[in-house]
């Protein structure tokens, strides 16, 4: 409904769609629902309405629920699921409380530079940490995965990245602003003494008992996260094979009658990670910022492919254009994702005992580049896309 793709029956739209990031909060799933959040509210919110004072408390609450909604909405553009609950002002009350009443450092420890850089100067290390953002702007590649599933994708689709990069810049800033000003020794971790500050915040603030709940659900969000990747890859083996551009296309892109989903693709996407866990933890490590990396290749070679089109005079179409800015912004973005692929290229290994490990990445890199390269030139694969695959003009006008 927020983005235009549906609507209730007359009878029930009594409300504007986007108001609806209010209203959402004042419904809940059940008793259990409504109950947890009214517990954290009545723990928590009165110490930071106290504070707050009860005017800015309310615009408090409810611009951290609907931030909350609008996150939801983005990161679940094509889901029909309704959306309620509370959890995210809850949340955002619980974050304030934390920041205003339980915090081991002062603000001033965010403009510190505590010396990163050394004789060097700062400009470097605060460049270099620039593409910590790398780690963050992550997701926003979901809305594309979903684009064949999306009616009118060339407007829903950027508008759901936009939402997507707007509230993960602001999440992940908030959390890191919070971490850093509840890490109890940050000395230590400078020195690289704490060598695991998070686990050290979790266990200051909440204890051992509470500690490891926290890393329960910490667990459980990355394990909602690698389903989504798999759901993802899944996709992109399937129209892929669909499309007859990889080597056993009619496996991969066959669906079963009953099932309704690929068995070929889905296990290709469970099966292959699954072999990468018998290597060494260390290997393990080297390999999940390789696939960093490796998504932001993939990014950049999107980036690059536009950059060379629009030089050939190509103009993009569809309900979303960045006009005139359509190649600054393409040579922003190319300079600093090869910037960030080059630096975690060489730094992801530094400390690795064998050569193996410390250039893992680039290695890894290079490898496949070649193999894509030689499956290119040797099986010259063609676009063969079926007839009740294509999509509409209108889509891709």
């Amino acid at each position: 409904m927020l983005l235009g793709g549906a609507r209730l029956p007359a009878g029930l739209e009594s409300v504007p769609a986007p108001l609806t990031l209010i209203t959402s909060m004042f419904l809940h799933g059940g008793l259990l629902h409504i109950g947890g959040n009214m517990l954290y509210l009545w723990i928590f919110g009165d110490n930071v309405e106290d504070t707050l004072g009860h005017g800015r408390f309310a615009v408090f609450y409810l611009a951290c629920g609907a931030a909350a909604a609008a996150a939801q909405t983005a990161l679940s553009a094509a889901s029909s699921v309704p959306m309620v609950g509370a959890s995210g002002a809850v949340s955002g009350v619980l974050g304030a409380y934390l920041l205003l009443f339980d915090r081991n450092q002062d603000f001033g420890v965010i403009f510190d530079t505590m010396g990163a850089g050394g004789s060097d100067g700062y400009l470097g290390a605060f460049l270099a940490a620039a593409l910590f953002s790398v780690w963050i702007f992550y997701g926003f590649e979901a809305c594309g995965d979903i684009a064949e599933e999306v009616h009118d994708p060339s407007r829903k689709v950027p508008r759901a990245m936009q939402m997507t990069l707007a509230v993960g810049g602001v999440t992940a800033a908030f959390l890191t602003l919070a971490l850093i000003l509840a890490v109890p020794d940050i000395g230590a971790v400078m020195s690289k003494a704490d060598t695991s500050p998070i686990d050290s915040i979790l266990k200051a603030n909440f204890g051992d008992t509470g500690s490891t709940i926290a890393l329960a659900l910490i667990l459980f969000a990355f394990v909602s996260c690698t389903i989504a990747i798999q759901g993802a890859v899944i996709r992109l083996i399937y129209s892929s094979a669909r499309d007859g551009m990889i080597p056993a296309s009619r496996a991969l892109s066959s669906v079963h009658p009953r099932l309704h989903m690929p068995p070929g693709a889905v296990l290709v996407a469970v099966i292959i990670p699954a072999l990468f866990t018998l290597l060494p933890s260390a290997t393990v490590t080297i390999i999940i910022a390789f696939a960093v990396v490796g998504i932001y290749v993939g990014f950049q070679s999107v980036v690059l492919a536009s950059i060379i089109a629009r030089v050939r005079g190509w103009r993009p179409g569809g309900s979303f254009t960045l006009g005139g800015r359509g190649m600054l912004v393409n040579l922003v973005a190319l300079v600093y994702g090869v910037s960030a692929i080059v630096i975690l290229s060489v730094l992801s290994g530094e400390g690795a005992e064998s050569f193996f490990d410390r250039w893992l990445v680039p290695i890894s890199t290079g490898v496949v580049f070649l193999l894509g390269l030689a499956y290119l030139l040797i099986a010259r694969p063609t676009e063969n896309i079926r007839e009740d695959a294509r999509a509409d003009s209108s889509d891709m006008s």
